[in-house]
């Protein structure tokens, strides 16, 4: 700011520091005095008080520049007041602003250490100083020629800091326990401060106002000191807030229509300088919303019907959504999806009436959303409900079977019999949804039972059947069940019961091994007769028609380990041809195998080092026999082979001396069923030559 000082302002400030207790001896001017890096300095010895600053006495209502000064202990001016500082002849600091007028523009801060005074004159960074005075005192400063000296720096050409140094031993050898100081400078304003506002921000952290609640929240320039003067420069505010030159937002909003709304709003701070002057401006935009007065509001409202009944298409419907709580009166509507059509809902009352009218919204299910809105002054307090109504057609006559019993069929007689019924809407279909009709007869969807029954087993034999109707009922068909029962006669003369094979299971068979065994039956008339239909008994096996009696020799070795099932049924000599069945099967084998025997009991030692060989012997079994090791360990390096040997050569000598306890399995190729043989053998690990 050196370089473009041009206006000056006059500032004059007196800051007293004194010490009592001193001799009234004069004092000869300082021999040493340091005045900074700018200007010139002049020592005063015995200077007056007050300081000498006539010749260079400015306009105090001059814009450019004025006298400035410091304020003592109670407030009044240094300068002027009837007060002064005193301050302890001791090490400490001591700062005091310098004011123009009222206005804060710098500090003085004098500091004691030792038997050195300094005293640093700042100002802010929009002035500079023109020149500074310093008064040092060693008594009251209302006399004269006492031990006092004034210290003067001029031509300072705008520097913002200026320090005086003071030998105190050597001004004030009688100095005693308090100092008297009083200060002065000519403060001038810079023409061009420069960006001072840089990095400067408005910032606040405001909480939301309220309709009819008091507001007091504070905006603030942070990143840069200095006073400002504050005003909304953009957007508004809610009705009955303001924002006041010290940067404060207050008021009690008073506009319950702007509930819910808003505000976003621009406030400026612009740098209050001396002479009324301005300075940098710093600006902020802020939002808030504006909340309402939740005391003075009953409970928002709340729709407490969950449900609706169903419609008619056709019937007069009226049905009413209820809301308790909220503020005055309830006006309802629906704010997503309709009403079925012919119904509408009264806003007052929040009843649904009318008549449905749309079939094609017969047989479905109306959804839509109500809104309920009360009267709150702040602003209005809603709920909503999602809602249907199922819309249905006219009620149908009830359905029902009427039909009790139904007559018996008989064996190769045309049967035809017909299930009646009462009610329903539309065609009528019938199902057989449970049981049995003899062989031969079926339900037809019209509800008639025709057909021949044709099975002779089946002669006597009780049937029962569950049948059921469904009819065209809109919206969901209406269905009605009932069950029956029939018994199937044979039309002839009287027979004994049907005979019955009471055989369950037959002995297995062996490929190659001769076969006999006996289907055994009772019941029936006259001579039974045995038969298999379309199946057929292992190959090499016959069937005795008159004894039931199954012999042969099995010769097909594919049917070898498996299992052949065939139906025998019997047949007695009753006109209506009687007759009972029965599924059976036979499993084929093969010849049993020699049992396999494992020969060995011991097997010799292994030596560490040395190859070693044995041999697991097994006899009997079918075909190749394979050795397994099933469990324990056998010494590193040696192995069981599957054909039973034992090699290898053991090669850990920490194993020396341990028994290894092992179980071998023995498995043959027996046909059907392989068998298998266990030992546990031991042996132990021998040292080098042991």
């Amino acid at each position: 700011m050196h370089q473009h000082y041009r206006r000056q302002i006059l500032v004059f400030v007196t800051l007293l520091l004194g010490l009592s207790g001193l001799s009234c001896g004069g004092g000869s001017g300082p021999e040493a005095i340091t005045a900074g890096d700018q200007g010139n300095t002049d020592v005063v010895p015995g200077g007056d008080y007050p300081l000498d600053v006539d010749e260079r006495d400015l306009s105090r209502h001059d814009e450019e520049c004025n006298h400035a000064w410091a304020r003592n202990a109670r407030g009044g001016r240094g300068f002027f007041g009837p007060n002064f500082f005193v301050v302890d002849n001791e090490d400490g600091t001591t700062t005091r602003d310098l004011f123009i007028r009222h206005d804060d523009v710098g500090s003085v801060t004098v500091t004691i250490e030792g038997d050195t005074l300094t005293a640093t004159f700042e100002v802010d960074e929009a002035f500079g100083l023109d020149s500074a005075d310093l008064f040092v005192g060693t008594r009251r400063p209302f006399g004269r020629r006492q031990n006092n000296f004034q210290y003067r720096a001029s031509d300072l050409e705008g520097a913002q800091t200026h320090t005086f140094t003071v030998d105190l031993a050597e001004d004030f050898p009688e100095a005693g326990e308090r100092l008297f100081l009083a200060a002065h400078a000519v403060v001038c304003a810079d023409e061009d401060p420069g960006n001072a506002c840089e990095g400067a921000s408005l910032e606040a952290d405001l909480g939301d106002p309220e309709v009819g609640v008091e507001y007091n929240e504070r905006v603030e320039v942070v990143g840069y000191d200095a006073n400002f003067r504050f005003e909304l420069t953009g957007g508004t505010l809610p009705s009955g807030l303001h924002v006041t030159p010290s940067g404060r937002i207050v008021g009690t909003p008073d506009d319950p229509d702007q509930a819910g709304d808003t505000f976003t709003f621009e406030i400026t701070a612009t740098e209050r300088l001396q002479g009324n002057r301005e300075g940098c401006t710093v600006t902020g935009t802020f939002t808030f919303t504006l909340g309402p007065d939740d005391e003075e509001c009953e409970a928002a409202p709340e729709i407490t019907t969950t449900e609706l009944p169903g419609a008619v298409t056709g019937d007069p419907f009226s049905a009413q959504v209820l809301a308790t709580g909220g503020e005055g009166d309830l006006t309802f509507s629906v704010s997503a999806g309709e009403l079925p059509g012919g119904l509408t809902l009264d806003p007052a009352t929040g009843t649904i009436a009318g008549t449905p009218t749309d079939p094609a919204q017969t047989c479905t299910t109306v959804n839509f959303t109500v809104m309920v809105t009360d009267e709150c002054p702040q602003g209005a307090q809603t709920d909503t409900a999602e809602l249907s109504i199922a819309v249905g057609a006219p009620a149908c006559d009830p359905l029902s079977i009427t039909t009790r019993d139904l007559d018996n069929p008989v064996l190769n007689e045309a049967f035809n019999a017909t299930i009646e019924t009462s009610g329903g809407a539309g065609n009528l279909t019938f199902a057989l949804v449970g049981g049995a009709l003899p062989t031969g007869l079926t339900l037809n969807a019209d509800g008639t039972i025709s057909g021949t029954a044709t099975e002779v087993g089946e002669v006597g034999t009780t049937f029962e059947f569950t049948v059921e109707v469904t009819d065209e009922c809109l919206c969901e068909p209406q269905t009605a069940q009932a069950t029956f029962s029939v018994t199937l006669g044979d039309g002839g003369p009287d027979c004994a019961p049907a005979p019955t094979i009471t055989t369950t299971e037959l002995p297995p068979a062996t490929t190659g091994v001769p076969y006999l065994a006996t289907v055994v039956a009772t019941g029936g008339e006259g001579t039974l007769t045995f038969s298999l239909g379309k199946t057929t008994l292992p190959s090499g096996l016959t069937l005795d028609p008159a004894t039931g009696v199954i012999s042969g020799i099995p010769d097909d070795p594919a049917e070898t380990c498996t299992t052949v099932g065939f139906t025998v049924t019997v047949t007695d000599q009753c006109e209506t041809n009687q007759f009972g069945s029965a599924d059976l099967s036979i499993e084929v084998g093969a010849v049993p195998c020699d049992p396999i025997r494992l020969a060995t009991e011991d097997l010799p030692d292994p030596i560490l080092g040395l190859e070693y060989a044995a041999a697991l012997v097994a006899t009997g079994g079918s075909g190749t026999l394979t050795f397994t090791m099933l469990d324990g360990s056998l010494p590193a390096g040696i192995t069981l082979n599957a054909d039973g040997t034992l090699t290898g050569t053991a090669t850990e000598a920490g194993e020396v001396g341990q028994e290894f306890t092992f179980t071998v399995e023995v498995r043959d190729e027996c046909l059907c069923e392989a068998q298998t043989i266990q030992g546990t053998f031991s042996i132990s690990l021998v040292g080098d030559g042991g």
